[in-house]
């Protein structure tokens, strides 16, 4: 957030396809069995297939953005500065929402496959002071990072999967839409709060650059960590059937499940250990793109010097952390966040307006090259005159 912004189509890949999964294995299954029953993974796989469609106008805008200009500059020229101030503020509370509903799922992971149990305060301090290391490195390193441990997340999460699948019960799959699509729909909007992930290639669009740009790699990744999460829901609900509704996290009742070869030891919590990395990549590119909502609200066009940068970035980060720690100590913030994006109308604006952004977004990319272009040929006519 304060020194190294830019990261690599490829790394934005791999970290795609490292948190995409993350936020969806956690507590989403559980909530979608209880609203659509028994198809609620084909839900997810619609809405997956939904944000792959937004995806796609937004890659066509980072293609025809070939001069990197930053999501702020092109929403100020196509929609003016109010509005765009209005919808990155609704963002930065979206990324907030989003982090708390995580963080209160890790901390259930953690009791349910450590037999660990933290009170909120310290775990969120832990979290929070890793989290402001990182992003004081900048957001590069957490791009870095997800590299890195790409090969050994992917892998585990993978393994949960597999480890469990010869217990599965293809029964418990059938029958396939007993009580109407009408459900299905019902609960791709209860669970919508939990996609729209191509809003995070929206927001950091000016900050995804390469010399050899191969963007092909943004929707490879993208796809195949839906693909994971998908998978671990269908094995989930396979798995349990009609105790599907039991318990709070998915992705530690199915790497549980398969205990009975305790004499060369448990892997559940092996595995776990070390898939569990994706969630804190997520959680702390949450925290990034709060930060960088604040600074599209805060800082004007010509705020973009380094030390404004820096005490807009630490006083976002400082506020972030005080909701973070403070606002469940007062509130069951699961229970309102649910209340308003879930079950509520929240869930109306968001989809809409995460939807507007993702198809507007290569129309207001033209419109400043357009701009660009005539204001360089401006420039070309004084200089010549000025030759002559």
């Amino acid at each position: 957030m304060i020194k190294n912004d830019k990261i690599k189509y490829s790394q934005m890949a791999l970290l795609l396809c490292v948190i995409i999964p993350a936020e969806k294995v956690l507590g989403l299954p559980v909530s979608s069995f209880k609203c659509g029953g028994r198809d609620f993974w084909v839900a997810l796989a619609i809405n997956f297939i939904l944000d792959f469609v937004c995806l796609i106008p937004i890659l066509i805008g980072l293609k025809n953005n070939k001069n990197n200009v930053p999501v702020r500059e092109i929403m100020n020229n196509a929609i003016g500065k109010i509005p765009t101030k209005i919808i990155f503020a609704l963002l930065g509370l979206t990324f907030v929402a989003k982090f708390l509903v995580v963080f209160s799922d890790t901390l259930s992971l953690f009791f349910n496959t450590f037999v660990f149990k933290s009170n909120w305060v310290a775990f969120a301090a832990v979290a929070l002071i890793a989290g402001g290391f990182l992003l004081i490195r900048g957001f590069k390193t957490i791009a870095r990072l997800s590299e890195i441990y790409f090969i050994p997340v992917v892998v585990c999460l993978i393994a949960i999967i597999a480890l469990s699948i010869k217990d599965c019960d293809i029964n418990n799959l059938r029958p396939f839409a007993d009580e109407g699509f009408a459900k299905i729909g019902k609960t791709c909007l209860f669970s919508s709060f939990y996609f729209s992930d191509f809003l995070l290639i929206w927001l950091l669009s000016g900050d995804i650059t390469e010399i050899n740009k191969r963007r092909e790699q943004i929707p490879l990744g993208f796809a195949a960590g839906g693909i994971l999460a998908v998978a671990v829901s269908v094995v989930y609900i396979a798995l349990f059937g009609e105790l599907a509704h039991y318990g709070d996290v998915a992705i530690a009742r199915v790497s549980q499940f398969n205990l009975n070869s305790l004499n060369v030891g448990r892997l559940d919590w092996l595995l776990i250990a070390v898939w569990i990395n994706a969630i804190f990549f997520l959680l702390f590119t949450y925290a990034h793109c709060f930060i960088k909502c604040c600074e599209n609200v805060l800082l004007s066009d010509t705020g973009e010097d380094l030390k404004n940068k820096k005490k807009c970035a630490i006083a976002s980060y400082a506020v972030f952390g005080i909701a973070v720690v403070l606002l469940p100590l007062f509130f069951d913030i699961r229970f309102v966040i649910s209340g308003i994006m879930q079950r509520g109308w929240g869930k109306y604006p968001f989809i809409a307006i995460s939807a507007a952004l993702a198809f507007s977004f290569p129309f207001f990319v033209n419109k400043v090259n357009k701009k660009q272009s005539a204001t360089t040929r401006v420039r070309g006519k004084r200089v010549k005159i000025l030759e002559v």
